[in-house]
């Protein structure tokens, strides 16, 4: 099966949100499933992302798919993620939305 998690952020300072997606992509990734996460980031925060998702079991499986410039205009229009989850969407058997009260999402 093919999952894509969806959130704002994998910045663990927004909080409790971070540490379940992270763990439950894993754990998805870890039964065998293709299992990948779509988020606001940039190529500098993916490394320290990695560093704490691989050591998780099945953590090393879990791609990552940040889209970068969560700036006001992102914020506003949502261009830049909605393009990216129309295209992921249209690829994935399951869906988790995080946070849907979030733009991200909008």
């Amino acid at each position: 099966m093919k999952v894509l998690h969806v959130i704002r952020s994998l910045d663990p300072g927004h909080g409790g949100p971070t540490l379940c997606v992270t763990r439950l992509a894993a754990a998805q990734a870890g039964l065998g499933h293709d299992t990948s996460i779509l988020y606001f980031g940039t190529g500098s925060d993916t490394n320290a992302i990695r560093a704490a998702l691989d050591p998780l079991p099945g953590g090393a499986k879990v791609a990552l798919h940040p889209i970068p410039g969560a700036g006001a205009s992102e914020w506003l229009f949502s261009g830049r993620i909605r393009a990216a989850l129309d295209s992921a969407l249209h690829e994935v058997d399951h869906a988790h939305l995080h946070g849907v009260w979030e733009r991200i999402l909008a």
